[in-house]
């Protein structure tokens, strides 16, 4: 006989009050067995992460799009990736032939209709008082921003910091109105100093896809420090040691300096230390990436982006080691350790083949990291096929994230995704 049924017919043969009790009980024994087994898992997953060696701190990234007026809001923990966007350019500017851009706009599309609108020919009008001057002009990608994360990278290897691709797909959507030649009607005018200039640009087909006086901002802030005058030879007396100190020490990040040759940087309890070949005073440039809670972000009109992982413990515990594991599973827990991949995309399949000919519409945003894979050429193709959940227009940059995300853990392979 079974152990369910010799169960059932012990059951049987209680009566009504000693079965409530028995239930009851029951119900309490396992409930403590569930949380003591719970606090055991725990604090065993406490004591491995801690006696792990720590190989460095990552920060996360957040990143989103507001309307210009409202930056006031938000600029306690978060600042524009370019200065510049916190004001409207001034188009009187067009009196000189130095420089031909004209101002910038966001468009709300996505990343497979980029090329589309890249270069990009319309028709304009300047007009100079009462004179009006017919021009052609042309849109451009805006490549600044990109540049932004190769100084952050810059900041974070200096920094011992673990790089993690950033989510910030507005980035790729801005675009630079410039004048394909500065007119000659220009040329031959005499300017006022009153005189104020009117720019009409005519892209009746974006006209429903411009975002209208929006600003990117991310949870990057910058300072600029004095050191407080505590520097000290280093045992050797070649280099020199310059203390900082701050309250939150792990959200710092110093930046790179072009007066002296930073050697090292190093964080001794609340205290950054960096070693240089200068021994004077120096303004170190900081930068602080602030913890943010998206909850909080969440009547925003567009997505909040960003490039936390979960953190459950495997995820934990793969951080702190610099081991890469080489197998299906991996590539599944990276793929589902960030919660905007888990909303609009599914793995179906992976697939590795070195003859992969299809056009590929994927693009690595970890372009300006160079390794020796990289370099020398990669042999070998990893496919990975995905299912769309939820169909919009960050689709393929989600796609783009988690590939360039995958590129940097698998090197050797070219990483390339197909929505299926």
């Amino acid at each position: 006989m079974k152990y369910d049924k010799i169960i059932n017919e012990s059951l049987k043969e209680l009566e009504k009050e000693e079965r409530t009790l028995f239930r009851e009980s029951s119900l309490e024994t396992f409930d403590m067995l569930e949380k003591n087994i719970k606090n055991r898992m725990n604090n065993f997953e406490a004591k491995i992460l801690s006696s792990g060696k720590k190989k460095g701190k990552y920060s996360t990234v957040v990143s989103i799009l507001v309307p210009r007026e409202d930056y006031y809001l938000y600029e306690m923990k978060f600042s524009p990736m370019l200065d510049e966007d916190i004001e409207e350019i001034n188009p009187n500017f067009l009196k000189s032939e130095e420089e031909f851009f004209l101002k910038k706009i966001l468009l709300d599309i996505g990343t497979e209709e980029i090329s589309k609108y890249d270069k990009m020919i319309f028709n304009g009008t300047i007009m100079v008082g009462e004179i009006k001057v017919d021009v052609p002009f042309k849109l451009e990608q805006d490549i600044e921003y990109k540049e932004k994360l190769k100084e952050l990278y810059d900041v974070f290897c200096l920094n011992n910091v673990g790089w993690r691709t950033c989510n910030i797909p507005y980035i790729n959507k801005v675009f630079k109105v410039v004048l394909t030649e500065y007119p000659v009607a220009l040329k031959n005018m005499v300017f006022s100093e009153q005189e104020e200039i009117k720019v009409e640009i005519e892209i009746k087909e974006l006209e429903k896809k411009i975002i209208k006086n929006h600003i990117i901002l991310w949870n990057i802030k910058k300072n600029v420090l004095v050191g407080a005058g505590d520097i000290h030879p280093t045992r050797n007396r070649i280099h020199s040691e310059h203390y900082m100190t701050f309250d939150d020490v792990q959200s710092m990040y110093l930046c790179p300096e072009e007066q002296c040759h930073i050697y090292n940087v190093e964080e001794r309890n609340d205290t950054v230390v960096i070693i240089t070949d200068s021994s004077k005073k120096i303004k170190w440039r900081f930068l602080k990436i602030h913890e943010i809670d998206t909850i909080t972000l969440s009547s925003l009109k567009y997505p909040v982006f960003e490039n936390k992982m979960n953190e459950n413990f495997l995820n934990k515990l793969r951080k702190e080691s610099w081991s890469r594991l080489r197998n299906i599973g991996e590539v599944k827990r990276l793929i589902y350790s960030f919660e905007s991949v888990v909303e609009r995309l599914e793995l179906e399949k992976i697939e590795l083949d070195l003859k992969f000919s299809e056009k590929i519409l994927t693009k690595e945003l970890n372009g300006f990291i160079e390794d020796e894979f990289s370099l020398k050429g990669r042999k070998n193709n990893m496919i990975l096929y995905f299912k769309l959940k939820k169909s919009d227009i960050y689709s393929y940059d989600t796609l783009n994230f988690i590939l360039s995300e995958l590129q940097l853990y698998f090197a050797e392979y070219n990483c390339i995704g197909i929505l299926v």
